[in-house]
């Protein structure tokens, strides 16, 4: 592991008029690895703001960074997929490389002790989620960036539970966390153009649109739904989804809008993401 002091005055080669030489130093940073990401973030802090120097820097960091999140992706992918979290996480970390997962998952405990106060875990399912609703959507705010529907933040968990604006396999997510917590049985529903919640009640399961401020409705809504989308009905649109899914699908809502912002880097990048799940 190279130290600081020979780590400094590497950098300062990548300022080099010299490309060949610049891009010899490019290559041997990046074959460090992502050990180096502290003192590589430490050195774009460091370089004079917008420079050559700082430019390059910043690529470099961000190659490493994006090599930390797919190797996170796919360590996910590999385990058990049990904490949707973490998975979540990792989607963030993309945009935001700073997000701490451990940060995320104190500000869902801070939810769940909110909905505490109110919420009877022998109570009726219908109850609970009332409960849970009045909380996130009355109290606390949380609801659908109908504005800017397309902003890639609506895909960001963090930016999500920062500002409270989301789409609806987002605003489900923090549901759901929050839900599973409190001991529901809750579980995600991937729907054409539409991403809800199944309470699978022993006689009459339910599902909720977190997009809407956790409005409850039945099957027979859903199906008139993907009817009027004039979409031949498939009993998968109505059964619980796995976790893998819940990411899948947020991986391809933020293609999606770096698409529509006429990114063509990230959007590629992002596609590199989902292929770890549905590559070949």
């Amino acid at each position: 592991m190279v130290n600081e002091q020979e780590f400094k005055a590497m950098v300062s080669l990548l300022d080099d008029e010299d490309l060949t030489i610049s891009g010899q130093i490019s290559d041997k940073i990046m074959s460090m690895g992502t050990d180096v990401l502290p003192m590589l973030e430490q050195a774009w802090t460091d370089a004079p703001f917008d420079s050559p120097l700082q430019m390059r820097v910043g690529d470099i960091l961000h190659q490493l960074q994006f090599i930390a999140v797919t190797e996170g992706m796919a360590a996910w992918k590999a385990g058990d997929q049990k904490d949707l979290l973490e998975g979540l996480y990792w989607i963030a970390r993309y945009s935001y490389p700073d997000v701490v997962l451990e940060e995320l998952r104190d500000d869902i405990d801070m939810i769940v002790r909110a909905v505490r106060h109110q919420f009877n875990p022998d109570g009726h399912p219908i109850k609970q989620v009332k409960a849970i609703n009045e909380v996130l959507f009355d109290q606390m705010g949380f609801g659908p960036n109908s504005r800017n529907f397309h902003n890639p933040a609506n895909s960001m968990i963090n930016q999500v539970l920062n500002h409270k604006r989301g789409n609806p396999i987002s605003l489900c997510a923090v549901y759901y966390l929050v839900a599973k917590k409190l001991g529901m049985p809750i579980a995600g529903v991937n729907l054409p153009n539409l991403f809800v919640l199944i309470y699978p009640h022993e006689t009459t399961p339910f599902y909720i649109n977190a997009f809407n401020k956790g409005l409850i409705f039945s099957k027979e809504d859903l199906q008139e739904y993907v009817r009027h989308l004039h979409i031949k009905i498939d009993p998968v649109y109505f059964e619980p989804c796995s976790h893998q899914a819940i990411i899948i699908r947020s991986l391809r809502n933020l293609i999606f809008s770096f698409k529509k912002l006429g990114d063509t880097e990230r959007t590629n990048e992002v596609r590199s993401l989902l292929d770890i799940f549905v590559g070949n």
